[in-house]
Formats: C-alpha cells, structure tokens, sequence
C-alpha cells in the first residue's frame, strides 16, 4: 500500500468518525430530553377564518 491510499484511508475513518459523532450527538441529546428518537414531537394545525393577510384586508376595505 502506498502513502496516497493510506492517507485516503485515514480521511475515510475520520469521515466515518465525524458521522458516528454527529448521530450519538444527534440521538443522545434526544434520549436525555425524554424524547421520542425516531418520531415527531408535536403536530400543531391552524384554522384562520380569513388568511387573507393584512395587505389585502387593508386595502380593500
């Protein structure tokens, strides 16, 4: 093995190491806040009578 594929090597597993981190990161900090770890949390919906905007009800009145 050569130094060119030794460093692509090494590249690699820190790559690799980075994305582990960033998941644990990711899944940990969910799994200390009691939150669900593959799911939403909340879903909020909301019913205007006139989404209009304030521009159009402005001008138009």
């Amino acid at each position: 093995m050569n130094a060119t594929m030794t460093s692509y090597r090494n590249e690699i597993k820190v790559g690799v190491a980075l994305v582990v981190a960033a998941l644990i990161l990711f899944f940990g900090t969910r799994f200390l806040l009691n939150l669900p770890l593959f799911e939403t949390t909340a879903t909020y919906e909301t019913l205007l009578p006139d989404a209009a905007g304030w521009w159009t009800a402005a001008w138009c009145a």
